[in-house]
């Protein structure tokens, strides 16, 4: 799920760049929820970002000494739908992006 970003050309130029590669980016939006939810039921595997809390609904958790705000919609999902948390780790370096994932987290009913 990602914010939609202006211009609108940008976005769709970055969404058609992404499927070129598999992925499907879904607009953050009333439905998004909805399409995510489907999405795990189908067993596809989701990846949220929650660098940053867009709609300034999640929770204060104190990060580098400061008190900040962190998306919860993750969780949320994890707990209703019974979906693991895997934390991605971006450790690139020298222009290159490299992706390790951790072993998944079962969330308690």
């Amino acid at each position: 799920m990602a914010e939609q970003i202006e211009p609108r050309r940008l976005f769709d130029h970055v969404s058609a760049l992404r499927s070129r590669m598999n992925i499907r980016v879904i607009p953050l939006s009333r439905t998004g929820a909805r399409d995510i939810m489907r999405m795990l039921k189908e067993h596809r595997m989701v990846v949220l970002a929650m660098d940053r809390d867009i709609l300034n609904t999640g929770q204060p958790f104190k990060f580098f000494d400061r008190l900040t705000s962190f998306p919860t919609g993750p969780v949320e999902i994890a707990l209703k739908t019974g979906a693991p948390i895997s934390r991605l780790l971006h450790p690139g370096r020298q222009r290159r992006l490299l992706a390790v994932g951790e072993p998944p987290l079962f969330l308690p009913e």
